[in-house]
């Protein structure tokens, strides 16, 4: 079994500041110590510019991990060549540390040297490639102390290190507590608290820039280390495959929206050079109004975009919730489809060609294809009784589904039967007609499993999913509806202009006297719950089964209402309002955060 840290490649990036007290300098050294022996001892490798202040606590600690096990340190040293041309070079024994580390020591290139090019120039030439190097071979960077800060800044190398992390989207670490360059950059840029990357809140992160204790901020770095999702992270083939599965609901998608509304904003995750939130996920599943979801951030839209979307279009698809257009809609429910289609595709259309992959691509059918990240669409085909799923060409795929139009396959993946009509397109060689995936699907989460591990071949041990609902009622059970005394005296006050009000009083005692709760078990006792029965059923299968095989790799998210109806237009804010709440519950935040949302963008598909 894999150790914790396994495949985790941490550089440590820092030193000792020459003006640092001794109680300083026992405080960094104590950390690098501290920490480097945990990182081994939990299978992690530490990488560091062999700055001669933190090579004998990096010694002992390998020495100590020797000694323990038998075997190197998964340790490794960078040198700039330059340096080892130098007398007595730090007095760096290049055989004696290649005995303890077992990453070795790696020699990184002497920069060219233009004629003009003064020593000084020359030495921080030759330091920057040695840092390309280094973040090309790292997945997270810790930085703590650093020189020149208080004499010469633009010396200071772990201030230009700190900004090869946020360019290269590595989580970062920043120890300020431990003095030196990392608390002066902190003082002058507190805003890089916010792009730490880290998995960590803003509080949390300058509570961890502030720790003087150097095992108490090591032990916060560890335990955040293996929250994240950094394992092999250098290797495409090994590191975590993040899902997001998006349910199905109707105008309930709102809340879907709402919720990575609310962290797309408090993780700025919408600025210009950020990782969006689909940069973070290799998979998008998504179900009718979820199916809607997935496209659009597909296409590059922000989840801001999307809750717009439902604010602003939503009673023109859905029509008014009260007056003569909503009893024209209830009306023709029964006898077609409640509402028109043609409305949701101009809607759609309108929607979509304004997102950043339209804009750049001519032709509307190959919108998916050119998709920010893989996309899964669940609906049904009728015209063969069996389910459909819509993909960006990807995997055995690559071929067959190239060219499915967005606006299309987000109709018939939302074509929940009474409400809009089924929606007829091309599968690779024959017509068929679709209708909404919630028939089946309503909580992809097991069909994007399903994708990863089969036709992707993602092993389940690197499959990390976050699903997020459409809210659901608690109310709802499974039992058809209870004819009692309240429901009868109910429909009797209902009719109240056509029989008396004696009748409807004395009719209403007696019943009350006489009747007992009768369960209605046809038809018309299932029919006013079973969509919701079967959209809530289908979310609590695939909890669970998701739940079984993914453990703590699998996060949920999702809340309890009273407004379960899909077209419910009035209670958008309602929607809305929740996701937020449920977006800023702290235990859920730091997960998502943590595995998912955390700076380090997925590989391009």
């Amino acid at each position: 079994m894999d150790s914790p840290l396994s495949g985790v490649r941490i550089w440590l990036s820092g030193s000792v500041p020459g003006d640092a007290s001794p109680m300083e300098t026992t405080r960094i050294r104590t950390f690098v110590e501290v920490f480097a022996e945990s990182v081994f001892r939990l299978g992690g490798h530490i990488a560091h510019g062999s700055h001669p202040s933190l090579l004998d606590p990096l010694r002992t600690a390998a020495e100590r991990f020797q000694s323990h096990t038998g075997d190197k340190a998964p340790l490794g040293l960078f040198v700039s060549r330059l340096f080892l041309k130098e007398s007595e070079p730090h007095r760096f024994n290049m055989s004696s540390w290649n005995e303890l580390c077992g990453d070795g020591v790696e020699e990184t290139p002497e920069a060219s040297r233009p004629e003009g090019t003064s020593d000084e120039q020359h030495r921080a030439n030759s330091l920057m490639l040695m840092r390309q190097v280094m973040v090309a071979r790292c997945n997270v960077i810790v930085a703590l102390g650093g020189k020149w800060w208080e004499t010469d800044r633009t010396k200071a190398g772990v201030a230009e290190e700190i900004e090869l992390a946020k360019n290269s989207f590595l989580p970062l670490f920043l120890l300020g507590g431990m003095t030196g360059a990392v608390d002066g950059l902190l003082k002058d840029q507190p805003e890089l608290i916010r792009n730490c990357a880290n998995g960590l809140s803003k509080q949390e992160n300058e509570r961890l820039a502030a720790e003087m204790n150097p095992a108490a901020a090591a032990e916060t770095v560890i335990k955040q280390l293996q929250l994240l999702p950094l394992r092999g992270l250098a290797t495409r083939n090994s590191r975590p495959f993040r899902i997001l599965c998006l349910d199905g609901g109707g105008i309930r998608g709102a809340y879907t929206a709402a919720v990575l509304a609310y962290w797309e904003k408090t993780l700025q995750l919408h600025q210009p050079n950020r990782p969006r939130i689909v940069d973070h996920f290799d998979l998008i599943a998504g179900t009718s109004t979820g199916g809607i979801l997935a496209i659009g951030l597909g296409l590059g839209m922000s989840a801001t975009e999307m809750v717009g979307f439902y604010e602003k279009k939503g009673e023109s698809i859905f029509g008014k919730a009260d007056g003569l257009g909503h009893w024209w809609h209830s009306f023709r429910h029964w006898f077609t489809s409640k509402f028109d289609q043609n409305i949701l595709k101009h809607e759609l259309q309108t929607a979509f060609q304004n997102s950043d992959v339209a804009k750049k691509t001519p032709a509307q059918t190959d919108w998916m294809d050119n998709s920010v990240c893989r996309l899964v669409i669940p609906s049904y085909n009728t015209t063969i009784d069996r389910p459909h799923v819509f993909r960006t060409p990807h995997g055995r795929f690559k071929y067959s589904d190239c060219g499915n139009d967005p606006v299309v396959v987000a109709l018939g993946s939302a074509a929940a039967p009474t409400y809009f009509n089924p929606v007829i397109t091309r599968s690779t060689v024959a017509k068929i007609e679709v209708v909404d995936g919630g028939i089946w699907a309503n909580s992809p989460v097991t069909v994007a499993i399903a994708e990863a591990t089969g036709e992707l071949n993602i092993p389940l041990d690197r499959i990390h999913v976050l699903s997020i609902g459409t809210t659901h009622t608690d109310q709802l059970t499974g039992q058809p509806m209870l004819l009692d005394a309240g429901a009868i005296t109910s429909v009797l006050n209902g009719f109240g202009r056509v029989i008396s009000w004696p009748f409807r009083v004395i009719g209403g005692l007696v019943i009350k006297a006489v009747w007992k709760p009768t369960p209605v078990r046809g038809k018309i006792g299932w029919v006013a719950n079973i969509a919701g029965l079967l959209m809530k059923t289908q979310a609590q299968t695939s909890d669970m089964v998701a739940s079984r095989l993914l453990g703590d790799r699998y996060v949920r998210v999702d809340s309890s209402t009273v407004h379960g109806e899909l077209d419910d237009v009035q209670h958008i804010n309602t929607f809305t309002g929740l996701g937020e709440e449920a977006a800023k519950d702290p235990a859920t935040s730091a997960r998502v955060q943590a595995l998912f949302l955390n700076g380090v963008a997925a590989a391009p598909w």
